[in-house]
C-alpha cells in the first residue's frame, strides 16, 4: 500500500505520465479525461512544484493527500468556470495510478477517488490572491496503520493477513495572496503563502500538516525575474501506528524550513542555492535525532 505518487519509473525507463484531453462543451463547462496530471491540482503562486522554487517537497504540495491522490492515474474532471474568479470542479480517478502504466489494469478494481475542489481568486485592497479547497474520498480497502504486532509476525510468516479499514478520506486547504505588486506589472511582487490539511489517520500515516510562508518575484531592482521564498512546515503522523514501529522509527512528528533564491544569471540559465532546516521526528524519552541542515544548489539550462 505504498502510496502511488512514490513510486518512480525504474533506471532507464521511459514513460509516459499524462495523456488527458481537455474540452470546454460551452464558455463555463469544460471536462478532461485521460491519464491526468494531479500534481496541477494544490497550485500555489509561490509554492509549487517546479524548477524555480523550493526544492522541499513539503512547498510543493500538501503530503495529506498522497495517500488517495496518486500523481498521475486514470480519470476524469468536470470543469465549471460561473465567473473568472471561481473554479469548480469534481473529480474521479484510480486510486492506485501510477506514472509507468496505462492504469487500465487497475482502474475500479481496487478503489476510486472522487471528491469536489474549488479555486477562488480574492483581489482585497486590488492585490491579487487565492484560495483552494478540496476534499477527497476513497472507496478501497486500505491497511490499518493500527495494528496488533503479533498479526504483523503473522503476517510474515504467512499465517495471518493485516486487517483493512473501509475507505480513506482527506481535507486540504492552500492560499496565496499578494502583499505588494509593481504598478507596471502585477505579476512581479511578494506575499504570502500557507497550505493545511487531515487526514483518515487509520489509514494515512499523513495526518495532518501546516505550512506557512513568505514568497516574490523580481522584487529587487533591475532583477525583474528572480524568484525567492522562505517557508516553514509542521507534519504529524499518524498516532494509529502501531507503538513499536512508531518508536522504532520516531513517527511522531516533524518540522523544518527552507529558503531559496532563484537567479536569472541568463535568460538561459537559472541557478538556484537553498538552505533546509529539518527537524525529524523525535522518539517519546529515548535518543533525539540531530537536525539536518541541507545546502543545495540547482540549475536549470534552457535550450
Amino acid at each position: 500500500n505504498t502510496p502511488s505518487a512514490l513510486l518512480l519509473p525504474a533506471t532507464n525507463e521511459l514513460v509516459l505520465p499524462n495523456l488527458y484531453l481537455t474540452q470546454f462543451l460551452s464558455k463555463s463547462f469544460g471536462i478532461q479525461i485521460g491519464k491526468l496530471d494531479l500534481t496541477v491540482g494544490d497550485a500555489n503562486e509561490f509554492a509549487h512544484a517546479g524548477t524555480d522554487k523550493f526544492m522541499n517537497l513539503a512547498f510543493s504540495l500538501n503530503p495529506v493527500i498522497l495517500r488517495i491522490a496518486p500523481a498521475a492515474a486514470l480519470g476524469m474532471t468536470f470543469i465549471y468556470l460561473p465567473n473568472k474568479d471561481i473554479e469548480l470542479a469534481f473529480s474521479a480517478f484510480d486510486t492506485e495510478g501510477r506514472v509507468n502504466t496505462s492504469g487500465f489494469d487497475t482502474l475500479g478494481d481496487n478503489s476510486t477517488t472522487i471528491g469536489p475542489a474549488a479555486r477562488f481568486t480574492i483581489r482585497p485592497f486590488g492585490l491579487t490572491g487565492h484560495q483552494s479547497l478540496a476534499f477527497l474520498w476513497a472507496n478501497g480497502k486500505f491497511t490499518g496503520l493500527d495494528q496488533d504486532p503479533r498479526t504483523i509476525i503473522g503476517t510474515i510468516l504467512g499465517k495471518t493477513s493485516l486487517s483493512k479499514v473501509e475507505g480513506s478520506w482527506a481535507f486540504a486547504y492552500n492560499f496565496d495572496q499578494y502583499f505588494y505588486t509593481e504598478e507596471h506589472d502585477s505579476s512581479q511582487g511578494f506575499g504570502i503563502f500557507g497550505r493545511a490539511g487531515v487526514s483518515d489517520k487509520l489509514s494515512n500515516p499523513f495526518w495532518q500538516f501546516y505550512s506557512i510562508g513568505f514568497g516574490g518575484i523580481g522584487t529587487i531592482p533591475t532583477r525583474d525575474n528572480d524568484r525567492w521564498g522562505i517557508g516553514y512546515y509542521y507534519l504529524r503522523f499518524s498516532n494509529a501506528i502501531i507503538k513499536f514501529v512508531r518508536d522504532l522509527n520516531s513517527l511522531d512528528k516533524e518540522q523544518g524550513g527552507e529558503f531559496f533564491y532563484n537567479i536569472e544569471a541568463l535568460p538561459w540559465l537559472h541557478i538556484t542555492p537553498s538552505l533546509q532546516i529539518i527537524g525529524p521526528s523525535r522518539k517519546t524519552g529515548g535518543e533525539n535525532i540531530d537536525t539536518s541542515v541541507v545546502l543545495g544548489l540547482r540549475v536549470k539550462i534552457d535550450f
